[in-house]
């Protein structure tokens, strides 16, 4: 048997490390293609003078960043009108609060409800379901509403999943061996930012990549984690349930629209499984609005899947949700 040689075990090695960089400087032109959260981490690198991450969200974000739930709106900037209206506080996440729109549906609500009801949103951008239950915690110490609109599209069922979207750091959800739900609140920007980059810069980028797939495969593979999100959504409407006094009444409905994503339909599916759990109390009403929303857009022949495509829907789909929440809260009297 011929003997290897040391200089062919220099040239194995060679030949390898050069696959290695080869990988690696595939993957800076690859990576953005496949993952938007790379876009924005590599946007996040390459600002200039940047010693401290944390210190830089800190600065520029600081009414912003919320050390319970990762990120959150300022409602204390919320002028709250003193008047003998009833209060109708609506929550939810960016389609909610008006994101893609100049008229959200609830300011089409405040224009049919204007001589009876005061509106307030609650809303921030990017929120999954479990920071929109804590908003209404939230929303409930700096007023008390007669009545709160829960109201969330499907994709933000799903992000609870997710540890980093949209360039800020999210609350980890975990179950423990006692089946509670614990969160971890460590929003590091410092230490999260600067491990991505220094992995680029020390060509160790596929194996961080890879650290934060595994980390986040209860979004990327959330199927396989229905008790996860069962556990989601059932310590959510909770939130929701313990946050709804007496002499009010919530109402809590999905948001029809026609954006794809991975594990869409199981996401709804599972909510609502979550939701019939508590089909007994007599203050929560769960209202579904999809049939309704869609006979709108064919009463004003516009297509409703074409229309509601993206994440974020436009006007006339916000129209057609105050019509339709409108009709709901009519048919059940409580407005």
């Amino acid at each position: 048997m011929k003997e290897f040689s040391f200089k062919q075990f220099i040239y194995i090695i060679l030949i390898l490390i050069f696959i290695y960089v080869g990988f690696e400087t595939l993957l800076r032109w690859t990576l953005p293609k496949l993952f938007g959260f790379v876009i924005e981490l590599n946007e996040l690198a390459n600002i200039k003078n940047v010693e401290n991450y944390s210190e830089y969200y800190f600065s520029n974000s600081k009414k912003y960043l919320n050390p319970i739930i990762g990120f959150n709106r300022d409602y204390t900037d919320i002028e709250f009108k003193k008047n003998n209206k009833k209060k109708l506080i609506v929550i939810g996440a960016s389609v909610t609060g008006g994101s893609g729109t100049k008229k959200n549906f609830s300011s089409f609500l405040s224009d049919k409800l204007k001589n009876t009801f005061q509106i307030y949103n609650f809303s921030t951008e990017n929120h999954g379901i479990y920071q929109i239950s804590y908003n209404m915690k939230k929303s409930s110490d700096l007023i008390q509403g007669d009545l709160y609109l829960i109201t969330t599209v499907a994709h933000a069922l799903l992000r609870p999943g997710k540890n980093y979207m949209s360039s800020y750091l999210r609350p980890i959800y975990f179950i423990n061996k006692e089946n509670k739900l614990i969160i971890n609140k460590k929003y590091n920007y410092e230490i999260f930012i600067r491990g991505y980059i220094n992995s680029k810069k020390y060509f160790y980028n596929g194996l961080w990549i890879s650290k934060f797939l595994f980390d986040n495969r209860k979004y990327y593979l959330a199927s396989f984690y229905t008790d996860f999100y069962e556990k989601i959504y059932t310590e959510s409407l909770l939130n929701i349930i313990n946050s709804t006094t007496n002499n009010s009444k919530t109402i809590i409905a999905l948001l029809p629209s026609n954006f794809e994503f991975r594990y869409r339909n199981f996401v709804i599916k599972t909510f609502k499984k979550a939701i019939y759990k508590f089909s007994q109390k007599k203050n929560i009403i769960f209202i579904e609005i999809d049939q309704c929303v869609m006979d709108f857009f064919k009463l004003n022949e516009i297509n409703y899947f074409n229309y509601t495509s993206l994440l974020h829907p436009g006007e006339i789909a916000h129209e057609a949700y105050s019509q339709c929440i409108f009709d709901e809260l009519k048919k059940r009297k409580l407005i």
